[in-house]
């Protein structure tokens, strides 16, 4: 099964500071466009 999203952190997403697991809101923007329904 395809899983999109994964409740689980990593050791990498424990290990650093919070504010490096955010994207730039550049791509936060893209990505929210590409989370859209229409293309999955």
């Amino acid at each position: 099964m395809l899983r999109l999203k994964d409740g689980q952190m990593t050791i990498w997403e424990q290990i650093l500071p919070k504010e490096l697991l955010k994207p730039p809101e550049e791509l936060q923007a893209i990505d929210e466009i590409l989370d859209d329904l229409r293309f999955l």
